[in-house]
């Protein structure tokens, strides 16, 4: 059975078993300008069921779970978007 990214981003940042570094990527788009950024799951304030909060310096940003690209633990991809990899498939 796989995981939705909402189950996969809470086990990372409740289960104690995980103390290394976590990150979300996941589609940014500012300005018209669509970028891949980085959130580690520390950072993380809140998750639901359509988005999640994640603290950047004094600010938070709020990012819909459909933009999440992939999820890594320690370097390692433990959770990868379908969807985006086909994006950025046909992109290149």
């Amino acid at each position: 059975m796989e995981r939705t990214i909402r189950e996969v981003i809470n086990k990372f940042r409740w289960d104690a078993r995980f103390q290394g570094e976590a990150c979300v990527h996941f589609v940014d788009r500012y300005e018209r300008e669509t970028t891949l950024t980085v959130c580690r799951i520390a950072d993380i304030t809140r998750v639901t069921s359509h988005y999640f909060t994640c603290r950047s310096g004094t600010e938070l940003k709020y990012i819909p779970l459909h933009r999440v690209v992939k999820i890594t633990y320690e370097g390692r991809e433990v959770w990868v978007s379908k969807r985006w990899v086909e994006f950025f498939e046909r992109a290149a």
